[in-house]
């Protein structure tokens, strides 16, 4: 049996992607404004306990492959969530997990001339109005 040192296990966040894969023609009657034939993707977190950002990225795939679903739309179609790839890994600074605990943060660095509507158009464009 292998020995587990959880001393040295820290806790990371995993960010990880996921796409809802649609097959199966949609049921006319069913079709209403709401309906999209657009993709859909999903950003997960994870929080991981692990010994490395290795062990975190492997415990997180095997979570996420573990939580892909499907089920039927209201248009009658299949809807898959497929788990595609982890997306970052960050490592938490805190040992102990507790209200308001940064979870996850990404810095990217951009040109002096970069506008911050620049910065949210391209980083952000979910937040961004559209024009």
């Amino acid at each position: 049996m292998e020995h587990i040192d959880h001393e040295c296990e820290k806790w990371y966040s995993v960010k990880l992607l996921f796409e809802a894969k649609i097959s199966g023609e949609p049921q006319h009657l069913t079709i209403d404004d709401a309906f999209d034939e657009s993709k859909t993707y999903e950003e997960r977190l994870y929080l991981i306990y692990a010994g490395s950002f290795e062990e975190a990225y492997e415990k997180a795939e095997r979570e996420a492959k573990d939580s892909e679903t499907n089920h039927i739309n209201p248009y009658g179609q299949l809807v898959e969530w497929v788990y595609v790839q982890p997306l970052d890994c960050f490592h938490l600074f805190e040992d102990e997990i507790k209200d308001k605990t940064e979870i996850y943060s990404r810095q990217f660095d951009v040109s002096k001339e970069t506008s911050m509507n620049e910065v949210l158009q391209r980083f952000f464009p979910e937040v961004t109005e559209e024009e």
